[in-house]
């Protein structure tokens, strides 16, 4: 896909897959993404052409994907569903976190490219007999026929959780554009977009706020030594940078920070930056979809093995397999996947959506899940993470305000 300005002047392309796009009120281009055994990714860039954000919608057993519009919080996209073409297409409207909410079915006109068109709530497709042209109409037919879609009934948790409310994010953090939260120790840094955050200090109760300067909306951050480090919507490093590493956009949206330098993932590649100035270029590492350093130089992915399943794997920094850690079971079909942040002990932590309810799962480097449990409703990025003692903290929504609160859990014997 080619990108021209209004003089007719090349800038950019993309890779494409005649899966449809959008553009949003912001001027920021849809596109849909899809990697082989893993299923669809909905990636959105920038008017300038900077990867803004990648979410993992998956369906990977519907085909011929079509993203037709994006409204508000919403896109818009058609398969042919599983079993292949018998008449018609589902229609999806795929929400926040990649949630099915609602779902039509379609029947397409026939040598067609542009067939459906949505207004407010009602889905317009195009009626017309090419076989029989010019004879016949050309009409439009609207329709509000939308049904909800139904997640199976999911599984419960049997973990006891004691769930306390520790700071109210101000409104001018929490509504702008809010990126989530990093940990330091006794530390939380929670930050938005626009550069503003608020530190809290678990252990004696303070907070203040501060403001990051930079030449773009940040898109992520990470903390070295107490201090952010970030990626704007540019694709820039800013804050914490090291002298000697590259001044140059990088493919990626999401930044993390680890013992042996930095990741940069969420584009077609991941990238790492060496803190040792002899490594001063960028090594780019194929494969790291998912990725999650720890400490002593490893990095956690995930990936679907060739049996089909889904796998957590362990890596060196270069992108080198170190071995096959847990392997998930079959019926485990999940979107809207994240990992991170890093357990206490370098465990892996997954977050995603299954069935329509979000789920956080604890992987160890033994192979073993340690617990799974039902988590907050993703209001930002990054949601979770692990106080200094170990405790779960989130960003979450009470009574229309959004709060830092900690989760303590009580594993039932046996």
């Amino acid at each position: 896909m080619s990108v021209f300005n209004k003089d007719g002047k090349f800038l950019r392309d993309y890779e494409w897959h005649n899966s449809g796009f959008a553009i949003d009120k912001n001027n920021n281009l849809h596109l849909i993404d899809y990697i082989e055994k893993m299923g669809h990714f909905h990636k959105t860039y920038s008017s300038e052409g900077n990867l803004l954000s990648s979410e993992f919608i998956g369906i990977g057993d519907h085909t011929n994907p079509r993203l037709w519009t994006v409204n508000n919080d919403n896109i818009y996209m058609s398969f042919i569903p599983p079993g292949g073409f018998r008449g018609i297409i589902k229609l999806y409207e795929i929400g926040k976190n990649a949630k099915i909410k609602r779902y039509q079915d379609i029947i397409p006109a026939t040598n067609m490219n542009r067939y459906i068109d949505i207004y407010e709530d009602k889905v317009y497709t195009a009626v017309a007999n090419f076989a029989t042209a010019p004879k016949g109409n050309y009409t439009i037919k609207a329709s509000d026929g939308w049904s909800n879609y139904e997640y199976p009934v999911p599984f419960a948790s049997s973990l006891q959780i004691t769930k306390e409310p520790l700071v109210k994010i101000p409104d001018d953090i929490a509504n702008d554009g809010l990126l989530g939260l990093r940990t330091a120790k006794e530390r939380v840094v929670i930050a938005n977009k626009s550069g503003n955050y608020i530190t809290c200090n678990l252990k004696t109760g303070e907070t203040f706020k501060g403001f990051k300067k930079a030449n773009a909306e940040l898109i992520d951050f990470d903390l070295v030594l107490d201090q952010m480090i970030y990626l704007d919507s540019k694709g820039v490093l800013g804050g914490r940078v090291l002298s000697f590493w590259p001044k140059k956009k990088f493919d990626a949206c999401r930044i993390e920070v680890c013992d042996e330098g930095l990741i940069l993932s969420g584009g077609q590649k991941a990238y790492f930056l060496s803190k040792d100035s002899k490594d001063f270029k960028p090594i780019e590492i194929e494969g790291f979809t998912f990725a999650q350093p720890i400490p002593r130089g490893f990095v956690w992915t995930l990936e679907v093995r060739e049996n089909g399943l889904w796998g957590a794997d362990l890596n060196d920094c270069y992108g080198q397999q170190m071995g096959q850690v847990y392997t998930f079971n079959k019926d485990y079909n999940p979107v809207s996947i994240e990992v991170g942040p890093e357990g206490i002990e370098g465990e892996l932590v997954v977050s995603d959506y299954e069935n329509g309810v979000r789920k956080l799962m604890f992987i160890g480097n033994n192979g073993r899940m340690f617990w799974k449990i039902d988590a907050p409703e993703k209001i930002c990025p990054r949601d979770v993470g692990f106080d200094h003692n170990s405790n779960l903290i989130f960003i979450e929504k009470i009574d229309d305000e959004i709060w830092l609160t900690r989760w303590k859990m009580t594993v039932p014997e046996g």
